[in-house]
Parts: structure tokens; C-alpha cells; sequence
């Protein structure tokens, strides 16, 4: 601003930023600081009046020499008093600075400097407190934003005890994702395994309830639970349809069924053949009894002498039947009877064969998805420690794979924080003998950050341009399933499944080399490696000791 001051009786000022001090004394001022000067009215030009104050002091850090002012050097500005009453200031330095933008306040700042905060969203101005140090002080108060949309849904339950058999089937046609909340009817190829308000995973699409079971025409109602990880598409014909869940209680036990008919009556036997005759027994030698004698007849007279009888008198009473004789010897066996004509009674059922033995055991079945959350917590796992190092060293647990290449594995399993709020990475790379490229996922599982995804080597892709590339899911107890999709390039045929402790979380760096203390620690459990709609292809996946596993500067428990 140039130009004289215009008296208008009462006193003219310059509204810039009053600074109050000492007349006389000097401050130094630098760019972008305002400055207020306040100018008193002489009083008006009398004929032979007394002359009025000339100047006043300048605050603010001014220096004072004669009817000129000169500010200190650094101010930006030059200011002067060419005559009476006439002020004149011009820029000495470079224009105002403009408003900081950063997540940090700036370095070195001025007074009266802005910062505008990119993380809180506020807006700051470098202020002189009258009693105090200068500070950063809110220069705005915005009003309230609108209210925004619901957060996604909450986390699952926590996991229950062991189930039944998790359900699986697959598409028997085409199944388009609906919106978040909205249900649509997916054909399957069988319909009896699930039932209402289970959960299933249809890779890629992601997780939904069942809300109508149709087990006549083989269709599941399917609602899109809104998970963060869910994705709109359409999966194909033959996609899996995983869902698991805790077994139903038993039915009561059926009425018995009614008697079977009776069977046939079998044939007649053979009839045997008949016993040998016993040998005649020996003459009695005891003579019976001798009879009673017969009563005596009259005496007749004396006749003369008669001719010899030819008449036998009676016979007396036979004696007594006498004991039955030892039995002789076995007669010759006789000749064989005629087949009977009539059936012989049904004979009794024979004795029970022995239990033939077991069938072979079938193969097993796909890992199914995180199963819907059940009342308890227990999870039989493995605690994974790192050694007690000397030098930085990897601590890692590691399985060879051997599958064909050119394609996506899901891979997951159930991990828990032991000590020092571990992170750890899930990965998938070339063989273990010569590395040749791989795909990592980072999990923090304390703040549940988005995971840190990375790739290299030839013909790795980044885990984030997969559908459904990796999720969390809180079971309770501060168990979580983490999981993620990783593809393995073509001609890939024995990668590595690779679980990697981590120091820390590290969006930039994977500080995955560290000096192991022997205490930090993570559990883990059901690790699993399946390509869509196969099975498990890890070996020991619950059991962390077996020989199966490469243990890298870590021990097992």
C-alpha cells in the first residue's frame, strides 16, 4: 500500500496483525507474518501552534531513525516514511508462502504460517502465545459431516467343537453373484448335504448364507452376507459350493419294522437207517412155580382093573413169566427205506456268518470353507517358536508341493498371536532347492491391517489381483482364519508352501531376518493348500512336527 493517510478527524490504521513491545526495541519478522500499525492524528495545523508528534514507535520489531521506518531484515517487507503524515511499504522477498499440505507439520515454520493436516483433516496456523512459546493451533472448526453408510457386518462368531462332515457340492449351472443382501437360487448337483443358515464359499464370489433348501430340484436360496472380501461375478458350472458347519443333534431311534415272512419250509431229511436187531436171549434156568393141585375126587369103588388110559389128564396152570434175558448181540443193518413223501418240519436257523472285512477307505473329501461360528473356542493347534539366534536368521516352516502348474491354490488356516503380537507371512515360491520367483501375503494379526501382498520372479502375479485375494475371520479367543489365493505359473511343478515369521508389520519392507529371541511365537492350525473344487494336497496339515514339514531356526510344540 502507498499513498498519504487521509485525515478524516479522527486517526487512520493499517489492519494487518498487532504486535505490542517496547517503543524503541526491534524484532525480527520473516515472510508471511501480518503486521498492524497504528498511526495517531497530529492534530490540524494552527497558525503559530505548537508543532504535534512527528512519529510513534513502531511495534512489531520497527527500528526508529528520524521520520523514516525501517523494519528488521527478514521481514519480506520494506516500509517508509517519506513526509508528514505519508507511509509507503513494498515486498522484499518472494510472495507469501501457500498453505502446507502434508501428514506431518512442517519444519522450521513461521508465524502466522498454515498447515493443513492430510491424515486429521484440520486445518493449523503457527501462532505467538502472548505467555508462551509459539505453537500450532486449530485455525477452523469445520461443522459435522453427514452421517455415513453402515459399516460392513461384524465378524463371525467364534468357532464351536469339532462338527459333522462339512457340506460339499458343485454348481450344476451357472451362478451370477446378487448385491450385498440380496438372495439369488444356485443350482447344485446335490441339495442334501446343507441346510438353512448355513454358510458357503463359492470360490471366487465369496461367502453366503442359505436361507431356502430345495431338495427335490437340487437349488439352494443363497443371500450375500456383504463381506468386505465378497465379489460381484458369475462362477461356472462345476464350481465348488463349500460350506461346513457343527453336526445336528441325533434323530430319535425308528419304530421297529414289521416280522419278515416266513420262509420257505426246507425239504424233508434223509431218513436213517434203522437200528440192528438185538440177539435172542439165553433159556430161562429158573423153573416157574408149580400150580396149585387140584381138588381130590371121591374115592369110587374099586372097580376091577380098567385098560390102560388113553386120555392125558388136564394140563395144570402155567407157571410165572420169568426175567427178561440180557440183550444180544447187533443184528446186520437193513436195507435202506423208501424217500418219505412227507416234508419234515423246518429246520433251525443256522449260526451267523462271520463279519466280512472292512471296505477300503474312500478318498478325502475337499477342505471346506470357514465353517459358521459354534460356542467354544478350543482349537487343538501347533505353537511355532523362534529359536534363540546369534545372527539374523528366516524362521519358517516349509512343505514341498507336486501339482501341475498353471493354476490358483486357496490356501489358509486357523493362526493365533502367542507372544510379541507376531505377524507372519503366507506364501507360495519355486522349489526350496532353487528359488525362482514366489507370491507373499502379510497378516498383522494384532490390528488386522491390510495385508502387505508382493510377487517376484518370472510369471508370479500379485496375490491383489486375484479375486477373493486374502481375508480375515475372527473366530474369538483371538483366533483368526487368514486366507488368500496365490497362482502358481505354468511349468511350476513343485512349488513351496511356506508359512514365514515376520519381526514386524512393514507396509514397505518385509523384515522377515531378524536375531530370534526364543520367545516370540505363534499357533497355528488346519493349514490347507487346495486348488478350486480339489482336496487338501498338504501332508500333515495339523501336525506341524511330522517329517513332512522343513523347520527353519524354529521348534515346535
Amino acid at each position: 500500500m502507498t499513498g498519504p493517510l487521509v485525515d478524516n478527524a479522527t486517526y487512520d490504521t493499517i489492519p494487518v496483525a498487532f504486535v505490542q513491545g517496547t517503543p524503541g526495541a526491534s524484532w525480527p519478522f520473516v515472510q508471511g507474518e501480518l503486521l498492524q500499525a497504528i498511526f495517531l492524528r497530529t492534530g490540524d495545523k494552527g497558525l503559530d501552534g505548537a508543532v504535534g508528534l512527528t512519529s510513534v514507535a513502531p511495534s512489531g520489531g520497527a527500528s526508529q531513525s528520524g521520520p523514516a521506518i525501517t523494519f528488521a531484515a527478514g521481514s519480506g517487507l520494506a516500509v517508509s516514511s517519506p513526509g508528514p503524515n505519508v507511509i509507503s511499504y513494498a515486498q522484499t522477498g518472494s510472495p507469501l508462502a501457500a498453505v502446507t499440505m502434508s501428514s506431518t507439520p512442517p519444519v522450521g515454520p513461521f508465524i502466522g504460517q498454515l498447515w493443513w493436516d492430510t491424515i486429521g483433516g484440520q486445518l493449523y496456523v503457527w501462532y505467538q502465545d502472548p505467555t508462551g512459546p509459539p505453537q500450532w493451533v486449530i485455525a477452523s472448526s469445520a461443522p459435522a459431516g453427514p452421517v455415513g453408510s453402515p459399516g460392513p457386518p461384524g465378524a463371525v462368531g467364534p468357532m464351536g467343537p469339532p462338527g459333522g462332515v462339512s457340506a460339499y457340492s458343485t454348481l450344476s449351472a451357472a451362478f451370477t453373484m446378487p448385491a450385498s443382501g440380496a438372495t439369488a437360487v444356485a443350482s447344485v448337483v446335490s441339495a442334501t448335504p446343507y441346510a438353512v443358515g448355513a454358510v458357503v464359499y463359492i470360490p471366487p464370489l465369496g461367502y453366503l448364507g442359505v436361507t431356502v433348501v430345495t431338495t427335490v430340484a437340487n437349488q439352494l436360496t443363497l443371500q450375500n452376507l456383504g463381506y468386505p472380501t465378497n465379489a460381484l461375478g458369475t462362477a461356472a458350472i462345476g464350481t465348488s459350493v463349500m460350506g461346513s458347519g457343527v453336526a445336528g443333534v441325533a434323530g430319535p431311534v425308528g419304530p421297529t419294522g414289521p416280522a419278515g415272512a416266513a420262509g420257505a419250509t426246507g425239504p424233508a431229511g434223509a431218513t436213517g437207517p434203522a437200528g440192528p436187531t438185538g440177539p435172542a436171549g439165553a433159556p430161562s434156568t429158573v423153573p416157574g412155580p408149580a400150580g396149585p393141585a387140584g381138588a381130590t375126587g371121591p374115592a369110587g369103588a374099586v372097580g376091577p382093573p380098567g385098560a390102560a388110559s388113553t386120555v392125558p389128564g388136564p394140563a395144570g396152570p402155567a407157571g410165572a413169566t420169568g426175567p427178561v434175558g440180557p440183550e444180544g448181540p447187533q443184528g446186520p443193518i437193513g436195507l435202506t427205506g423208501a424217500a418219505s413223501t412227507v416234508p419234515g418240519p423246518p429246520g433251525a436257523t443256522g449260526p451267523a456268518g462271520a463279519t466280512g472285512p472292512a471296505g477300503a477307505t474312500g478318498p478325502a473329501g475337499p477342505i471346506g470353507p470357514p465353517g459358521a461360528a459354534g460356542a467354544g473356542t478350543a482349537i487343538a493347534a501347533n505353537q511355532v517358536t523362534e529359536t534363540l539366534d546369534s545372527a539374523p536368521q528366516q524362521h519358517t516352516i516349509t512343505q514341498n508341493l507336486s501339482s501341475a502348474g498353471g493354476v490358483t491354490y486357496n490356501v489358509f488356516g486357523k493362526f493365533r498371536s502367542a507372544t510379541e503380537g507376531r505377524t507372519f507371512l503366507l506364501q507360495m515360491y519355486g522349489p526350496i532347492a532353487a528359488p525362482t520367483g514366489g507370491a507373499t501375503i502379510m497378516f498383522d494379526l494384532v490390528a488386522q491391517r491390510t495385508p502387505n501382498v508382493s510377487n517376484w520372479g518370472s510369471g508370479w502375479a500379485t496375490p491383489s489381483t486375484l479375486a477373493g485375494a486374502w481375508a480375515y475371520l475372527a473366530l474369538g479367543g483371538g483366533w483368526f482364519i487368514c486366507s488368500g489365493r496365490i497362482a502358481v505359473p505354468a511349468g511350476m511343478t513343485t512349488p513351496a508352501f511356506q508359512i514365514a515369521m515376520i519381526q514386524s508389520f512393514d507396509p514397505v519392507v518385509v523384515n522377515n531376518t531378524w536375531t530370534g529371541d526364543g520367545i516370540g511365537a505363534i499357533q497355528v492350525a488346519q493349514l490347507s493348500a487346495a486348488i478350486d473344487g480339489a482336496s487338501n494336497v498338504l501332508v500333515a496339515p495339523s501336525d506341524l512336527t511330522n517329517a513332512a514339514w522343513t523347520k527353519g531356526f524354529v521348534t515346535i510344540t
